[in-house]
């Protein structure tokens, strides 16, 4: 580990849920008054995130850091928190110590959770900070967005459609012909499977169009929900890859895990649905029983290299910096043609197994949880210095 990175301070950015009136046009959207534990962006921002930073914190501490701590930032604390990071971050640098900030907001704003908001702040002061920077995350939220770019750069993507205003039944003729189905229907910015059920794989125009409880429907768009779009269900084996660094630093990707789904179950049904992965869960934890829908291996080695490589591609595609998940499908089960489903920029971080996808790729991996930390940590160091002095030339 680089002696700079060693001495550097750490400060956990932790996002806490904002309680204001949101705007989305001409649309107000009052959030909650309380956290309600029942609601899908509540539980899935809130289920076990205090024991995901402790478990960061242990391995700051496993890596040597001391100097370490937790600060909560919601969207109305963002340039108070902010202002007194650049400080510190000052202060540190005239007693030649570095501070890097652990940057786990990882929000859509409209949840009410901090997320491009905070990396841009923090960009504005030149502050060091892990993960995504707001290049990456703006293009990896939206995955029509990201689609897109993955077609300019002819990385394998299953055909798609978005809607921004509800289809009519003979809109759907011509899409039908070039994508065919089965399609699936999903949110254009969304994340840990909302608005995703067994039910958003269609088979006929109309399936496409029923409402869907826990899913969505093309009738279904609002300031929560701005678009919609259908894709090609694919009905192969899924795989993720766990991508670290960026075109300057250098990419690495980690070996590939495949989503091993049940063998009972439908082949229309191997999906990550918000209802089966996350059923009997609350906020004060599981159902006590182990499903075993889906569970975790690693790829099998004939399918590495070229899974790897069209991971890499797609993450450099959408300018990728940081750290991230590409998740990735074949057409089917025993011929290796991958297509890239998403890229989720500052992916899950947890190091428990089964805790997270990252988690149990580290795990088979062999990859040492405080090494890959320090990892973060110095890539966050390196890009903002060498941003700087890109700064500094201009």
């Amino acid at each position: 580990m680089p002696a700079t990175v060693a001495r550097a301070a750490i400060r956990i950015l932790r996002p806490t849920q904002s309680r204001r009136k949101l705007s989305g046009g001409s649309v107000h959207h009052q959030l909650p008054l309380e956290l309600d534990p029942t609601d899908p962006i509540t539980l899935s921002n809130e289920f076990d995130r205090t024991q995901s930073i402790q478990d960061l914190r242990g391995q700051l501490e496993k890596a040597g850091f001391t100097d370490i701590e937790v600060i909560p930032v919601s969207l109305e604390t963002i340039d108070t928190v902010v202002d007194r990071l650049e400080k510190e971050m000052k202060s540190k640098q005239q007693h030649g110590q570095e501070l890097i900030v652990f940057q786990l907001c990882d929000g859509t704003e409209l949840d009410g959770y901090p997320g491009v908001s905070i990396i841009k702040a923090l960009e504005k002061y030149n502050i060091p900070f892990t993960g995504s920077d707001s290049a990456f995350y703006i293009i990896s939220s939206s995955k029509p967005v990201l689609k897109r770019e993955l077609q300019a750069a002819q990385v394998p993507t299953s055909s798609f459609k978005e809607f921004a205003n509800p289809p009519q039944m003979e809109d759907l003729q011509d899409i039908i012909k070039e994508i065919t189905f089965p399609m699936i229907v999903k949110p254009s910015i969304s994340y840990a499977s909302i608005n995703i059920s067994l039910k958003s794989v269609v088979h006929t125009p109309e399936e496409a169009f029923l409402p869907k409880e826990g899913g969505l429907h093309l009738d279904q768009i609002d300031i929560e929900t701005p678009t919609v779009f259908v894709e090609k269900f694919l009905t192969g084996r899924e795989f993720t890859a766990l991508v670290v660094g960026d075109e300057d630093w250098g990419v690495r990707v980690y070996p590939v895990a495949e989503r091993v789904f049940a063998p009972n179950l439908d082949k229309f049904a191997r999906l990550l649905s918000f209802d089966q992965y996350w059923d009997g869960y609350t906020l004060e934890g599981g159902n006590g029983k182990d499903d075993g829908f889906c569970k975790y291996e690693m790829a099998e080695m004939a399918w590495q290299k070229p899974l790897q490589e069209v991971a890499k591609n797609a993450y450099l595609a959408l300018q990728g910096s940081g750290y991230g998940r590409v998740d990735i499908r074949t057409v089917d089960m025993d011929k290796c043609e991958p297509f890239v489903l998403e890229v989720n920029a500052n992916c899950g971080l947890s190091f428990e197994k089964d805790s997270s996808s990252l988690a149990n790729i580290l795990i088979m991996s062999k990859i040492a949880a405080p090494g890959f930390v320090c990892d973060l940590l110095d890539h966050a160091l390196q890009r903002n210095k060498r941003l700087n002095n890109v700064c500094l030339h201009e």
